[in-house]
């Protein structure tokens, strides 16, 4: 009985309206997105007073099938606001800040508010996708930071056009 009320229901729906002279449009389909994967981390031992140069730190593997193609922005979490990424402790009472710099696949990162689009394609990225290198350069400073585990929390956001 439940079966038979339904499909009366249907019918009586779809034949009200037919007779207003309105279109039914059903769609089906499914929607792929793109994907972004960062690679583990490479952790380093580094002397912030010493400085370093051009130190890989990850590698980030883009992948959109968006035939319009697709967009990463790079926002580091310790540089909200500004321009300057910046290395922290997440002790409180340490003050210390280690500036930085960033590129992606060799290229200058420029912060604006924390953020920086390191990928503006207008096709989409190949089968596999394509790897990134992120590397950091910590300038040499005469200063003694205190004896902590500073570090900045990067975040890698792809959107397809």
């Amino acid at each position: 009985m439940k079966r038979l009320l339904l499909i009366f229901f249907f019918l009586l729906n779809a034949a009200g309206l037919a007779s207003a002279g309105n279109a039914v449009t059903i769609w089906a389909g499914v929607s792929v997105g793109g994907t972004i994967n960062v690679g583990t981390p490479v952790y380093n031992s580094l002397n912030p007073t010493a400085g370093a140069v051009n130190v890989l730190v990850t590698t980030v593997n883009e992948r959109c099938n968006s035939k319009a193609g697709y967009q990463v922005t790079l926002t580091s979490l310790n540089a909200a606001g500004s321009s300057q990424a910046v290395l922290k402790s997440n002790d409180s009472a340490n003050a210390d800040r280690v500036n930085y710099s960033l590129t992606y696949d060799n290229v200058n990162v420029t912060l604006v508010d924390g953020s920086a689009v390191v990928t503006d394609s207008n096709r989409k990225a190949p089968g596999n996708g394509v790897d990134k290198q992120v590397r950091i350069t910590i300038p040499t400073v005469a200063y003694d930071y205190n004896a902590d585990v500073y570090s900045d929390t990067l975040v890698f956001t792809l959107v397809a056009k």
